[in-house]
């Protein structure tokens, strides 16, 4: 059944508390400066290989934080009595360069317009061809992938219909993926995109994602769509497919002991 859009924004706001830590209720209603302790931020996660000691979103008036327990009181020190520009500008000092800077957009409707005819769900059989695509677009050996498990990674996408590409002049020219998400996996689905790049411009990506939405609407999930704040081709590309902002997103990679700001 394919969910409403009023549904999707819904269950995006669930998605988002989920990394939180924190009941839907409260971050749908809360308001101004929040930092919440969570033990989870600690543990890695799966789509990154990494944990996520700090995180935070972002909203038009939010800013809700959530951080491993030890971090707890050096946090709160720092954005005590600050509105929500000036724990950012605390944020940026505390962490530097090591501050992570994403956006993220929720589905309101599918831009129907875009043409997915050239599209097609990827099978088992064109591992090969995904395998090639994958080293030409990465610049990586074939081991390298193999190592990593990239033919138990293609082969779940494929049982799932959950891979699309372009073809041209007799191999993969751009695929859409939909890869499992650590929270909510049942449910939410994060689009990832690769066109090579003599490909570029001629309207494949949007074709492969539009492809790829439909199939996953028709299953009701729930795409959402994350990209590095200044990656502008990815914004402009989320916009066309029928995105909309949902929320700015800040993190920390790397284990806790790898940073030292408890100390004053």
């Amino acid at each position: 059944m394919i969910l409403t859009s009023k549904e999707r924004y819904e269950w995006a706001c669930r998605y988002y508390a989920a990394w939180l830590g924190i009941p839907p209720e409260e971050f749908s209603h809360a308001r101004g400066v929040k930092l919440y302790a969570n033990p989870a931020r600690a543990q890695k996660i799966s789509v990154i290989a990494k944990p996520l000691p700090f995180y935070a979103i972002r909203m038009e008036d939010a800013l809700l934080m959530a951080c491993v327990p030890q971090w707890e009181s050096r946090l709160r020190a720092q954005v005590a009595g600050r509105d929500i520009p000036g724990a950012m500008e605390a944020l940026e000092t505390l962490f530097g360069d090591q501050l992570r800077k994403g956006l993220s957009h929720w589905l309101g409707q599918l831009n129907e317009a875009i043409d997915t005819t050239e599209a097609a769900a990827l099978t088992q059989e064109d591992f090969p061809a995904y395998l090639e695509f994958m080293q030409a677009a990465h610049d990586r050996q074939e081991e390298e992938f193999l190592r990593r498990g990239l033919p138990e990674y293609f082969r779940g996408l494929a049982e799932q219909r959950k891979c699309f590409g372009v073809w041209r002049d007799g191999k993969l020219a751009s695929v859409a993926d939909g890869p499992e998400q650590p929270y909510l996996p049942e449910v939410i689905t994060d689009p990832g995109i690769v066109t090579l790049p003599e490909y570029r411009g001629r309207g494949y990506a949007s074709a492969v994602c539009a492809a790829l939405l439909r199939r996953q609407l028709d299953a009701g999930m729930v795409p959402i769509w994350s990209c590095a704040a200044d990656n502008a081709a990815s914004v402009a590309l989320a916009r066309k497919l029928g995105f909309q902002p949902f929320c700015r997103r800040y993190n920390v990679r790397g284990e806790v002991d790898s940073f030292d700001i408890t100390k004053p």
